[in-house]
């Protein structure tokens, strides 16, 4: 009687599997992919110049696993360290966002760290905003007051935006000939240069002045007028 020659197991189960896959693919459960641990959060841009009163600019921030891979689906949440003065604005103003990008609001002077996280990894970006004093007036630009009477006058900034200027400054105001037209501070007030409609004019002798105010901020001095006209009483 002819012997029959052993096979061993373990190439009998190496041809099994291979004729399955020959005909219908992989054999046995597909493995899982790799654990993903978020090692690292970027923001970009990685580093900003101040940016300007009521400007916007968009943060973007990615997750990286263990390997520097990108994580597509990562819950990226964004923070502010100054909620007074920096939201973030898509569609709304929230001082806290999520998504991968967001848009920087900045209404206020002053620095706030953002901070784009995943978990308990995170990255910071620092942010400064000030506003930019684009232009001064006197308002109205044309005074007309009695000899011993006064009128009320404002000096106003206008920012880059076209918004009320608010931020630090240095007021100076003189008239042409003190004699006939004096500017006088009324009453003090804390809220910030030029302090609307607490000056006044008043008339000293009948006669034409010119009120120059001059307004000095980090952008330079700019200066407005208003022509005085003081009318003898009969």
């Amino acid at each position: 009687m002819k012997t029959l020659e052993r096979i061993p197991l373990f190439a009998a189960l190496a041809a099994l599997a291979y004729a399955c896959s020959a005909d219908h693919g992989p054999v046995g459960p597909v493995p899982p992919p790799p654990f993903r641990v978020v090692s690292l959060v970027k923001i970009t841009p990685a580093t900003l110049d101040t940016l300007f009163f009521r400007d916007t600019v968009r943060l973007t921030a990615v997750a990286l696993d263990q390997r520097g891979s990108p994580i597509a689906d990562a819950a990226i949440r964004w923070s502010s360290s100054s909620e007074a003065g920096w939201f973030f604005k898509d569609g709304g103003l929230s001082p806290t966002a999520t998504g991968s990008s967001v848009l920087v609001y900045p209404y206020l002077d002053g620095s706030s760290v953002i901070q784009a996280s995943v978990g308990a990894t995170f990255a910071t970006l620092v942010l400064n905003a000030r506003q930019k004093l684009a232009r001064i007036t006197i308002e109205p630009d044309s005074i007309s007051v009695d000899v011993n009477s006064s009128a009320d006058f404002n000096v106003a900034g206008v920012d880059a935006r076209n918004s009320r200027y608010d931020g630090p400054a240095q007021l100076t105001l003189a008239s042409s000939d003190s004699a006939v037209a004096l500017p006088v501070l009324m009453e003090f007030c804390d809220a910030g240069p030029p302090c609307a409609n607490y000056w006044v004019v008043e008339g000293r002798q009948s006669g034409k002045a010119v009120l120059t105010a001059s307004l000095t901020t980090v952008d330079g001095t700019f200066v407005a007028t208003s022509r005085v006209t003081v009318n003898a009483v009969p």
